[in-house]
């Protein structure tokens, strides 16, 4: 008997592995896609190129499967009609800008869903021309647009985590240094830097699932980061492997020593602090600290807690932008949380209300987030940078009665 089933196992035992060596090369097959367009894009072709959670040898089956959306891969990206490049010139490659561009840049009103990509490369560029972060930190123009463009190619086509919001998110860090004298003379040229490249990458690789779903139907992501912050964890993982493996889109490649560590500690802390699990706490640890327009030299950990604050706020800014562009982000959000809830109905789950189109009132959550998270949010930057956060906090208060008008 022994024999007989010994011999059987040696039968079945080839088949299931054929099977899970087929299921393996058919995604291997969709991720050598993904990686051939980023080597004609101008990564260097080996397997390190790719990002770490993508060749996680963790685990057999890889990370987002159950969610991935193709990326959009651009080959290259130029400038806008207008705009002259000269490479050349190290502090201000982009010698020509027209004026209503540049204007553009230093909005709130700034709206990032109806720009492309070479509209949206100009202010990428302005936002660093305007502090000197070029000259300063020695990057060089083509490096600055390998880039964009390298980030760009990292995100997924999803309705709302793209790569529209992350510019989204980067111009408003800068329009906050740029409308608050405060924030200008008390933090540095550094932080400046920090802010807008942790502000261009904060969601790299975002599957349009949140972490509660990446916990719930364990995934190798939440594996990987033990249930703590999957997301934020994976993006600022994913944005120092690149520049470790593309050296060519590495704008911190000339940051050394105490600056290079100064700067990883506070591109990883912003990243981290968007996770809306941390939310609350950030909220009262800036709310405590002593004002921005209290002190001459702003201490180590309130500075870190204001670039926080910065991430933070520009992670959610769409609540402090004009109401056609509120409403047309917060309509995205909303979508895409219906796209994961209709994915957990058909895989079994039940979705929570806010995820549930059938059962979730739009406009009542609206308020509910307006006025729970966003308000608090907004009042605790005020306390920095009072007549910046309190025009903000007007705009706030106007998109939030439209919404209590369709309560």
């Amino acid at each position: 008997m022994t024999t007989v089933m010994s011999e059987q196992n040696q039968v079945e035992n080839p088949h299931t592995h054929v099977d899970a060596l087929k299921d393996e090369l058919s995604e291997a097959r969709h991720r050598l896609n993904d990686f051939v367009a980023y080597g004609i894009g101008g990564l260097p072709v080996r397997k390190e190129s790719m990002l770490f959670h993508e060749v996680s040898c963790m685990v057999r089956r890889p990370p987002f499967t159950r969610t991935s959306r193709r990326k959009n891969v651009l080959k290259s990206v130029d400038f806008p009609e207008g705009c002259e490049y000269d490479e050349a010139v190290v502090d201000r490659p982009l010698r020509v800008i027209p004026e209503a561009l540049r204007q553009q840049t230093h909005s709130f009103g700034f709206n990032a869903l109806e720009m492309t990509p070479s509209q949206m490369l100009a202010h990428w560029f302005i936002m660093f021309q305007e502090y000197d972060l070029l000259s300063k930190y020695k990057i060089h123009g083509e490096t600055l647009r390998d880039y964009f463009l390298t980030v760009h190619n990292a995100y997924r086509t999803n309705t709302y985590h793209n790569f529209n919001h992350a510019m989204d998110v980067a111009q408003f860090a800068f329009a906050l240094f740029a409308n608050s004298e405060q924030l200008r003379t008390k933090l540095s040229s550094l932080d400046i830097l920090c802010c807008l490249v942790l502000g261009l990458a904060h969601d790299m690789d975002h599957p349009g699932v949140n972490n509660a779903f990446l916990v719930k139907t364990r995934d190798p992501v939440a594996m990987l980061y033990n249930d703590q912050s999957v997301l934020e964890n994976a993006h600022a993982a994913s944005l120092f492997l690149m520049f470790h493996n593309k050296p060519t889109c590495n704008v911190l490649a000339n940051v050394e020593g105490d600056e290079y560590s100064q700067a990883r500690k506070t591109i990883l802390r912003g990243i981290l602090a968007t996770d809306m699990a941390r939310h609350f706490a950030l909220v009262k640890e800036i709310s405590a600290h002593q004002s921005l327009t209290e002190v001459e030299e702003v201490p180590d950990d309130v500075r870190m807690s204001l670039i926080d604050c910065i991430a933070k706020s520009g992670d959610i800014c769409h609540l402090v932008r004009p109401w056609p562009v509120a409403k047309a982000w917060e309509d995205l959000v909303m979508e895409e949380f219906f796209e994961q809830g209709d994915y957990e109905k058909q895989l079994g789950m039940t979705p929570d209300g806010l995820f549930d189109r059938e059962k979730c009132k739009v406009a009542n959550s609206q308020c509910w987030f307006y006025d729970n998270m966003g308000k608090p949010l907004f009042k605790a930057l005020e306390h920095h940078v009072p007549t910046t956060a309190a025009t903000l906090l007007d705009v706030m208060q106007a998109n939030v009665s439209k919404w209590k008008e369709m309560c």
